[in-house]
C-alpha cells in the first residue's frame, strides 16, 4: 500500500513536530559562542523545563494520529522519537533535582512545592531600611533561626529574581524556614530595578547590602567572614558580578562601603556564559 502523500494534513503537521522538537533539543544543548537570543532561550527552556511536556505531548498525539491514518513507519516513527526525547528533556533538570536533593538528604513536600511564592510563608522577624538613593529606599528582611546560639552563624544574603525589571525580596519567605531550621540567618535585600538601575548600580546595590550585613553582623548574631550570596535568575546574576568583582572599581559599591567579600555564591539558574 503506497504512503500517504506529503500534503496530507498529518504528514505536514508530523513534519513540524519533529523539526520543532530538534529545534527544541538543539537549543537545550546550546554551546558556547552562540547568539546571546538562543542563551536567553536556553536559560529559559532549561529554567522552566517541564513546560516541555507539553510539545512532548502534543507530538506524542500527532503520532497517534499519523499511526491511525496509516501514515508512513519512518514519519510514525520519527514523531514518536521526537515526543520521547522532548519529554526526557522535559524531566531531566527535575530528576537531577531530586537526585541531588535526595544525596544531600533533604526532604521534599510536593504540597510545599506548589505553594504560593509568598503567601502563606514566613515572614519576617524584622525589616530594615539599609539605603537609600535619589529619595528610593532599600529595604532588608531578617530573618533569624528560633534557637539561640553563643557563636555567630553563617547568614545568607538573598537577592531576588524577575528579570532585573521585577521581582520582590518578598521570595526569600520561600526558603526562610529551610535555612533558619538549618542554623542560618538569611537577610533578604532590595536592589534597583531596571530601569533606572544599570548594569554598574544594581550590582553595586548588592555591594552595598553586603557590607550592610557586616556592619550589623553584631547585632543579630552574625559571623562577618561566613555570608553567603544566594540569588536566583536576575539576582543569581548580580550576586555572581557582585561576589567576584569585590575591590573593582569598574564596578564600585552603591555605598560607602569597605570590604565585600563574601565565603561563598549560590546562583541558581542565572544568565551566563559558559
Amino acid at each position: 500500500m503506497p504512503s500517504p502523500p506529503l500534503s496530507s494534513m498529518p504528514t505536514l503537521l508530523a513534519l513540524l513536530h519533529i523539526v520543532g522538537c530538534v529545534l527544541l533539543t538543539a537549543v537545550f544543548f546550546a554551546p558556547a559562542g552562540v547568539p546571546t537570543l538562543v542563551h536567553l532561550l536556553k536559560g529559559i527552556l532549561r529554567e522552566y523545563s517541564l513546560v516541555m511536556l507539553l510539545p512532548a505531548l502534543l507530538t506524542a498525539l500527532v503520532t497517534v494520529w499519523v499511526a491511525h491514518v496509516d501514515g508512513a513507519r519512518w514519519l510514525r516513527s520519527g514523531t514518536a522519537a521526537s515526543a520521547l526525547l522532548v519529554g526526557v528533556l522535559a524531566a531531566w533538570p527535575a530528576v537531577s533535582a531530586w537526585r541531588l536533593a535526595r544525596a544531600a538528604d533533604i526532604p521534599l513536600d510536593l504540597r510545599a512545592y506548589f505553594q504560593p511564592l509568598v503567601g502563606a510563608r514566613p515572614l519576617p522577624g524584622q525589616t530594615v531600611r539599609f539605603a537609600a538613593f535619589e529619595g528610593l529606599e532599600l529595604h532588608a528582611d531578617v530573618f533569624l533561626p528560633e534557637t539561640a546560639t553563643d557563636k555567630a552563624r553563617p547568614a545568607v544574603l538573598y537577592f531576588h529574581g524577575g528579570g532585573w525589571r521585577g521581582g520582590e525580596r518578598g521570595y526569600a519567605r520561600a526558603w526562610a524556614d529551610f535555612l533558619t531550621a538549618r542554623g542560618y540567618a538569611l537577610i533578604s535585600f532590595d536592589y534597583r530595578l531596571f530601569p533606572p538601575a544599570t548594569g554598574v548600580t544594581a550590582p553595586g546595590d548588592v555591594k552595598c547590602g553586603i557590607r550592610w550585613a557586616k556592619d550589623h553582623a553584631a547585632t543579630y548574631g552574625i559571623d562577618p567572614d561566613r555570608l553567603v550570596l544566594f540569588g536566583e535568575s536576575a539576582g543569581g546574576h548580580l550576586a555572581t558580578l557582585a561576589g567576584y568583582t569585590e575591590g573593582d572599581t569598574r564596578l564600585p559599591p552603591s555605598c560607602d562601603a569597605g570590604d565585600t567579600s563574601v565565603a561563598a555564591i549560590i546562583s541558581f539558574y542565572a544568565p551566563a556564559i559558559w
